[in-house]
């Protein structure tokens, strides 16, 4: 009795898989690039498509979403170079955690109280140093009305500077130099820059609150708890300007 062979199907060397490899991993590359530069232009134009140059709200609105898909476009971007290196957001001490959003809370008072000290150590210090008082920039100055539908966005913030400006940034700048104190010192100055937009007298009370924010990542390494404080703060903000 004759036994009929077949052939059996050549596997894939192991050349064309990580040829294959390469190639999803540069679609991927493309395709965040082409994300972090164009979907801003992208989103403008069609505000302005669908409401015309002269509806400032639709233009606002476009701007938010933008603020959006520039910052998770980061976020992705990250997340890349963290897998590239064999890591995850769990390495740089972001995890799901019910007990971590609880210290959360108790975090924000914490930083509140340190804000309002320093509010009143600026405020004071510069009375008495020149005779007036330091000039604070309001936050609807900068930010004017917000619509309820503006929320989402602005819910999205604290995670992506938790993320990136503090447990990234100080996550690696600790193992580059063996230094905690000048992961610390870069994070918080970092942070306290692009908030300058409040004035000199602000941002340093900010900054000060980030201080609590600064110290708590040194010593436990755990970034929930700080966009879950971060957050409660934008919700306060956001409440007063809606």
């Amino acid at each position: 009795m004759s036994q009929t062979l077949y052939p059996v199907p050549e596997q894939p060397s192991a050349a064309v898989s990580e040829a294959a490899s390469r190639n999803r991993r540069r679609w991927f590359e493309l395709a965040l690039v082409m994300f972090l530069a164009f979907s801003g232009p992208l989103i403008r134009s069609i505000a302005l498509l669908h409401s015309g140059p002269s509806s400032p709200n639709q233009i606002a609105m476009a701007r938010w979403i933008e603020a959006a898909a520039h910052q998770i476009g980061i976020l992705f971007l990250l997340g890349y170079i963290l897998r590239q290196s064999g890591r995850t957001f769990c390495d740089i001490g972001f995890r799901w955690s019910l007990m971590e959003v609880m210290e959360g809370l108790w975090l924000f008072v914490a930083a509140y109280v340190f804000y309002r000290v320093g509010a009143f150590l600026i405020h004071f210090g510069y009375l008495l140093l020149s005779g007036s008082y330091p000039h604070y920039v309001d936050s609807r100055q900068i930010f004017g009305h917000m619509s309820l539908f503006v929320l989402p966005f602005w819910l999205l913030n604290p995670f992506y500077e938790e993320i990136v400006v503090r447990a990234y940034l100080m996550t690696e700048i600790r193992v580059l130099t063996g230094s905690v104190t000048l992961s610390a010192v870069a994070s918080l100055l970092l942070q306290t820059s692009y908030h300058l937009y409040y004035g000199w007298a602000g941002a340093l009370a900010i900054g000060i609150q980030f201080i609590a924010f600064v110290g708590y990542f040194a010593i436990w390494r755990r970034a929930l708890p700080l966009a879950v404080a971060h957050g409660l703060f934008d919700i306060l903000g956001f409440i007063r300007l809606h």
